[in-house]
């Protein structure tokens, strides 16, 4: 008799463990990043002893409700899903419960506060001091000042625990906006996979190029955010270049109809005709903006596990390569009198997304600039300092010998001076002026060492300066035109 009731009471105990268990035990698993929108992935065993719905889990308030995909595999038959609304729950009532406790008690408090300040504040003439000798009234304020410090703390300390109850409160509501129930066929643990979109997450590509020895440390990164009322601790990123609201339909073909222009009623102003073009030219382009060609997604997994508290940003590392450029130094003394320092890259085959880029000589950023995935790259690390650059103007000469005609002939020098160690080629550059007008003639009358000036009239030499010496390149040109006309540049 007394084996088979304790057979008995093991079955029931273990019935009602099972009953206990029949809900879902997830854990977030991996989150996808698109540019402005996430998809959480959750997984997890699911125990179950009947076919009765039961809370599976919550969705936030950042949850897109529509994408909540459910699937389940063991033992267990996924019978039905429902997203209700949480209005009652034992969790939130005990959490509000607490609280009221702590405004009773702040309030206690407040009182007590305002009691002890009203005693320790009577102290004017015919107040209780005066009923007393003076070491008991010495001794009363001692003992009240010490009742209203410890009132005080205790208000702070309440008012303290009650603030971070309300913000844990509010983040619960977020975190707990809509119960997930679920029903499912059959006896035993099953394995559920469960996931749903949200908003107010995204990622943004980020580079950096740090140029040492001759070579450039290339990172891609991602700079990740999410304000999800979630946090994801040690989650697997999968990063999509894939953009999920945006529409994919082409646009639909649309007649033009031309028709004369109709008059503005009375009142109106009249636009003018540059006007009317440009709005209709604004609209035009609208019309073409609407439409972005579906280009390749690229996706791009993490190694590894990484955690990011909602409300947070981090920036995570993708990829990094070592890359051997062509360095080029660079210098336009019209425009900067100082030789920058320029890097080409060509034949690299990976696609990126386009994003920004901060570039660094060494331990030094020198500045930040927009990466495009269009090979050749150009990335510029700012000037070199080795080298100092002097331009200057070493003939001007005006002729006013041709009647109603005059007629200037300027001569430049550029100095480039190496103080580095080891000599390095520079390619220079120089301008000389390009006619507009018929009137206006220009003539180039040489440069040393010799080149020629190209259609846009730029000059272009590549020169060899010494270490711890300098080089020198020089042109000069005329402008022939009438003495009345006014040029729109002196010289």
């Amino acid at each position: 008799m007394m084996k088979r009731t304790l057979i008995t009471f093991g079955v029931m105990f273990a019935v009602l463990i099972l009953a206990s268990a029949a809900r879902g035990d997830l854990q977030l698993q991996e989150a996808i990043l698109y540019p402005s929108s996430a998809t959480l992935v959750w997984k997890g065993h699911v125990s179950s002893v009947n076919s009765s719905s039961f809370p599976l889990c919550y969705l936030p308030e950042s949850a897109v409700k529509e994408s909540l995909r459910v699937s389940a595999e063991g033992s267990l038959r996924l019978l039905d899903v429902q997203i209700l609304e949480t209005k009652e729950d034992r969790r939130k009532e005990a959490m509000e419960e607490e609280m009221q406790r702590l405004e009773v008690r702040k309030r206690v408090l407040e009182a007590k506060r305002d009691f002890l300040k009203g005693l320790f504040d009577s102290r004017e003439k015919g107040g209780w001091w005066e009923k007393v000798s003076m070491q008991e009234a010495f001794r009363r304020l001692q003992s009240l000042e010490k009742n209203l410090t410890a009132v005080f703390s205790d208000l702070g300390r309440v008012e303290r625990t009650l603030k971070k109850k309300r913000e844990f409160l509010e983040r619960w509501k977020q975190t707990h906006k809509w119960g997930v129930y679920v029903k499912f066929k059959g006896v035993g643990v099953g394995d559920v996979k469960l996931s749903y979109k949200v908003k107010r997450a995204g990622w943004a590509p980020f580079y950096t190029a740090r140029l040492a020895h001759g070579k450039i440390a290339f990172r891609f990164m991602a700079r990740v955010h999410q304000d999800t009322g979630v946090d994801w601790p040690k989650v697997r990123v999968l990063l999509s270049t894939a953009q999920p609201g945006r529409g994919v339909e082409p646009p639909e073909p649309r007649p033009l109809y031309l028709r004369p222009q109709e008059p503005l009623r009375k009142g109106l102003r009249t636009m003018a005709p540059a006007v009317m073009g440009k709005a209709f030219m604004k609209e035009g382009v609208a019309d073409k903006a609407a439409y972005v060609p579906l280009e390749s997604v690229a996706m791009y997994r993490l190694p590894g596990v990484v955690s990011v508290d909602s409300e947070r940003e981090a920036v995570l590392e993708i990829q990094k390569w070592g890359i051997s450029p062509r360095l080029e130094r660079f210098c336009y003394a019209v425009g900067d009198p100082a030789v920058y320092l320029v890097a080409k890259i060509e034949g690299f085959s990976q696609v990126l997304p386009p994003g920004k880029i901060q570039l660094y000589q060494g331990e030094s950023l020198v500045g930040e600039s927009f990466f495009t995935t269009l090979p050749p790259w150009r990335f510029s690390f700012g000037r070199d300092q080795r080298f100092k650059v002097r331009r200057k103007l070493v003939k001007r000469f005006l002729d006013e010998k041709f009647g109603n005609k005059v007629e200037i002939t300027l001569a430049y020098k550029t100095t480039v001076f190496n103080t580095g160690k080891n000599s390095k080629m520079v390619k220079v550059v120089e301008r000389i002026p390009i006619s507009q007008d018929e009137r206006i003639k220009v003539g180039f009358k040489g440069a040393t060492p010799q080149v020629q000036p190209d259609e846009k009239g730029f000059l272009k030499w590549n020169v060899t300066v010494p270490a711890q010496s300098k080089a020198e390149v020089g042109y000069s040109f005329s402008v022939k035109y009438p003495r009345d006309l006014r040029l729109n540049h002196f010289f």
